[in-house]
């Protein structure tokens, strides 16, 4: 059996036998318990580590001590360390407590003029999407470039329509052909939301009641990039102002029939027409229009076949001669 501390029971005994002497040494431990030497002084010695027993004037003799005084002498040093840890807990604790209601205090105040979060893909930005949507009382803005994500916004934007939150989103027009579209913009201006389309979008982005933006961390539409969160008021303010002017210049009334036929038809063969005026690659001019580059490849043989061009190049010149291109 073992005790506390290490003492087995053969050690109290040998503490029972010096509590007989004032001092004692190896060789009256020996000769009283029947040891040899060697395990007469191992005994001592392991007295001396639970000091029971402590060295008494010449070398080699010790003096018994009591259990209190072994107790003080064993605990102090680790009772001084775990005093310390404590007050370094408990100030640690306060001081980040304080802080805590600083931040508390700055957030419900608004007081967020640095607040720029860069989240990566994944569960972060996911998180930070179901959050700002909770959060919103009453505008929702955003963009949309491809139709890649339709069917998985959707629920969103049409929960916030049935609190009341006014959703206004704006899409690229060659992504209307796209039957996941078509039944995206139905079901969400049924609802009573708003969907306008332009020719080309840089970038996603959605707005949260004017004081929270959410913007793709790289151009396009590219899940894997990650986002941006912006709650600096200034930034949000100057975003919102530019989603306005795309708002009041894309075609509205898109999911009426007809509604962006020809309007939207012609917006797209001008903005194709810029593209190959710019001189721009099919693979970029498809991906900031929207759209496969075979698709974007199909409208360039039509356009080109429209205005007697021979090349692509001339195809753009043409359609800026004709007021296709601003």
């Amino acid at each position: 059996m073992r005790t506390a501390h290490g003492v087995d029971e053969d050690t109290l005994d040998l503490y029972r036998l010096t509590l007989r002497y004032d001092t004692l040494d190896s060789e009256i431990v020996a000769r009283e318990a029947g040891l040899s030497p060697e395990r007469a002084a191992d005994a001592l010695a392991r007295l001396e580590a639970v000091r029971l027993v402590r060295p008494a004037g010449a070398e080699g003799r010790f003096r018994p001590m009591p259990p209190e005084w072994a107790e003080a002498e064993l605990l102090t040093p680790v009772l001084s360390d775990l005093h310390a840890t404590q007050r370094f807990i408990e100030e640690t604790r306060k001081t980040l407590q304080d802080l805590g209601a600083v931040y508390s205090r700055a957030r419900d105040a608004g007081d967020r003029d640095d607040e720029l979060t860069v989240l990566p893909p994944g569960e972060p930005t996911r998180v930070a999407v179901y959050r700002a949507v909770g959060e919103c009382s009453s505008e929702f803005a955003t963009t949309h470039l491809s139709a890649t994500d339709f069917g998985a916004v959707l629920p969103d934007e049409l929960e916030m329509r049935r609190r009341g939150i006014g959703v206004r989103t704006v899409v690229q027009h060659s992504v209307l052909a796209k039957l996941a579209v078509r039944s995206y913009v139905g079901k969400l201006t049924a609802a009573g939301g708003a969907v306008r389309s332009v020719p080309q979008l840089w970038f996603r982005l959605s707005l949260f009641d004017r004081r929270v933006l959410l913007v793709s961390a790289c151009p396009g539409d590219e899940p894997a990039s990650g986002a941006v969160l912006v709650r600096t008021p200034a930034i949000v303010a100057r975003v919102h102002e530019l989603f306005d002017h795309v708002w009041q210049t894309a075609t509205p009334e898109v999911s009426a029939p007809g509604g962006r036929g020809e309007v939207a038809s012609s917006e797209l063969r001008a903005a194709i027409g810029a593209q190959l005026a710019a001189g721009c690659t099919d693979e970029v001019s498809a991906r900031r229009l929207g759209m496969s580059v075979r698709t974007y490849r199909r409208h360039v043989a039509n356009l080109m076949t429209e205005l007697g061009a021979r090349t692509r190049f001339q195809a753009g010149l043409l359609a800026r001669d004709a007021g296709l291109v601003g």
